[in-house]
């Protein structure tokens, strides 16, 4: 299994970790009806057609921290994979 992959499904674990919905549960009968990452996709979709996203490359602030994300993250599952030692990664 790739890296890719493995982080992928630890994070489908760990979502109830955001977003702390016990009480929810408990009292309400809460239950999830999409998925977190359904959820991003929908809000990022809805402040598109809003047009509240701004163009991250007129703003150099923005541009500096997503290209460092890219870098640090890309750095970091690089590392990972060399210490499966397997090209499989962590």
């Amino acid at each position: 299994m790739s890296f890719s992959r493995k982080r992928e499904s630890r994070s489908k674990k760990s979502g109830s970790l955001v977003f702390l919905n016990i009480a929810a549960r408990t009292d309400l009968d809460f239950k999830y009806t999409i998925t977190f990452s359904e959820g991003v996709k929908r809000v990022v979709s809805w402040l598109d057609k809003q047009n509240s996203i701004e163009n991250s490359k007129e703003e150099p602030f923005y541009e500096i921290i997503i290209n460092e994300w890219k870098r640090l993250t890309g750095s970091i599952n690089h590392k990972l994979e060399r210490i499966d030692g397997d090209g499989e990664g962590i």
